[in-house]
């Protein structure tokens, strides 16, 4: 018969010491469940739903971001409760903005039926938004058509842009910026690919991003990381100096040429001067002679004689 022998348990060492918190803000495992709190504070399991089963038929990729990015993937974006809470501020905020008291009132709702509201107010506010582009694009048919007015023509084809950019947002707001924000900073992918997934503009979609940062920075005061704004920093004041370097080069450069354009001036006067030195001619004075100065003042006064007298005698006044 086997003999189990228990041994006395070993008082913990006061060298020892356990943190909680070492591990907290670490990015999550594929396979892997953690304790955390809803947004109703009750306790429960945030996992990514993949067991080891089906880990082993995936493939895994690693995704680096492009080296000319200003800034790294913040925090929330790769925590999905993080991410649903950005998203839905972001929702509620383009429904009705930030000054609104209605939502204030819907801050203190569960966040499923705080995003189903805002969604409605953006899909209501399609509705009317999708009437006034097919006037626009009507208007614009016709013209088109007529050729009568171009300056409308180029004025309706922004109109039509921007509406037709509002509809798609406005539509499906939750979707879109889910989208964005997923493929942006956890796929690596560039503005201009998610715009062209989502019929959009690259420019727009750089819009989206940075409003939602904000939005994530100022009413949920999500870090955004120090590392990268130092990046950004950086990456401004090389930009600054480089203007600045570009600009005291160009000054050089029509520096140098305003002095090469006076030396050319001064070789063609220097140029010019012996050829004036031949042409120049010294003017002699003429002798007096009856055809000359003095013969010219004798027809002068013969021309005068007869009108003095014409004019008769001088009156004088009561004076003489």
């Amino acid at each position: 018969m086997i003999q189990i022998q228990k041994l006395p348990t070993v008082p913990q060492s006061a060298s020892l010491n356990f943190d909680k918190h070492n591990f907290d803000g670490a990015h999550m495992q594929p396979v892997s469940a953690r304790l955390c709190r809803d947004e109703e504070g009750l306790l429960g399991w945030e996992s990514p739903g993949i067991d080891f089963g089906g880990y082993d038929y995936m493939q895994t990729e690693h995704v680096v971001l492009a080296k000319g990015r200003r800034f790294e993937a913040p925090s929330f974006a790769v925590n999905d409760r993080d991410l649903r809470l950005v998203i839905v501020h972001a929702v509620e905020r383009r429904a009705w903005g930030s000054g609104s008291k209605l939502l204030k009132r819907q801050r203190g709702l569960p966040l499923v039926e705080r995003l189903k509201t805002a969604e409605a107010k953006c899909q209501e506010r399609a509705g009317r938004l999708s009437s006034i582009l097919d006037n626009l694009c009507q208007e614009y048919v016709t013209l088109r058509n007529n050729r009568t007015d171009d300056k409308r023509l180029g004025q309706l084809q922004t109109l039509i842009q921007g509406h037709d950019t509002q509809l798609i947002i406005d539509r499906h707001p939750a979707e879109v910026y889910g989208y964005i924000l997923y493929a942006y900073f956890r796929t690596g992918a560039a503005s201009h690919q998610i715009a062209a997934d989502l019929g959009l503009h690259a420019p727009c979609v750089r819009q989206q991003l940075s409003r939602i940062c904000k939005i994530a920075k100022k009413e949920l005061h999500f870090d955004l990381g120090a590392k990268l704004q130092q990046r950004r920093i950086v990456y401004e004041e090389q930009c600054r100096a480089a203007k600045a370097a570009a600009k005291a080069e160009r000054a050089a450069e029509r520096a140098v040429l305003s002095l090469e354009r006076a030396e050319q001036r001064k070789a063609k006067a220097l140029a010019r001067l012996p050829m004036l030195e031949a042409r120049k001619i010294r003017r002699v004075p003429a002798p007096l002679s009856p055809s000359g100065y003095e013969g010219a003042y004798r027809a002068a006064r013969t021309r005068k004689a007869p009108a003095e007298a014409n004019r008769g005698p001088s009156v004088r006044s009561s004076t003489d």
